[in-house]
């Protein structure tokens, strides 16, 4: 009788553990599924908004040749701001990583408004209806880029969220999901607004 006893308790905890595994192993799949979609959903928006903001990027590209072109037939102070600029671009279309790409893409935000800025201190280069174009076409890019940056930083965000939420942080790894995605950050520089005296160089 007590062998069948232990017998019988040893088959409940038998179907015990089996069922505790089952329900954890269900739990795992659908945690995988729900997870998977969640972050596949979640990318593919950063991926479009991506894609938006490296297009609003390449048109500043496109225009600074001709920023360039202006800035070199100026003073010297603004010629070496202009290699400074033709340096950056190149970099930033040769950067190995997105994360890389993106700083330099802030440094070259800053090196443009500080070119614009030293062609306005110049009344014979600020005067030319070139440079008024110019200037306009390239104020146009930068707002672009600022509201394409910051819809991508949103989506960025979302997807971090979703990475770090439960129970998607615990397969996540699995799967092969990226923990977050980088952010494009501004300078703080970039939040303040240069003041020239008329006539004195740019710093």
């Amino acid at each position: 009788a007590e062998r069948a006893r232990a017998a019988a308790h040893r088959a409940r905890r038998t179907r015990t553990l089996r069922l505790v595994g089952a329900v954890v192993a269900a739990f795992l799949i659908l945690s995988a599924l729900f997870s998977h979609r969640a972050l596949n959903a979640s990318l593919a928006e950063v991926e479009a908004k991506r894609a938006q903001l490296e297009n609003v990027l390449q048109r500043r590209h496109d225009l600074i040749p001709n920023l360039i072109a202006v800035t070199r037939a100026s003073a010297a102070h603004e010629k070496e701001l202009a290699a400074s600029l033709s340096g950056l671009v190149e970099q930033a279309r040769s950067a190995r990583g997105f994360e890389e790409r993106l700083a330099l893409e802030q440094q070259l935000s800053d090196g443009v408004q500080e070119v614009l800025n030293a062609l306005r201190s110049d009344p014979q280069a600020s005067s030319t209806a070139l440079f008024i174009r110019l200037s306009d076409e390239m104020a146009g890019a930068e707002n672009r880029i600022a509201v394409e940056r910051k819809r991508y930083n949103e989506a960025a965000a979302a997807y971090t969220r979703t990475a770090r939420g439960f129970p998607t942080f615990e397969v996540r790894p699995l799967l092969g999901f990226p923990a977050s995605q980088p952010y494009f950050q501004a300078a703080e520089e970039a939040h303040q607004v240069p003041v020239f005296n008329p006539g004195q160089s740019p710093r």
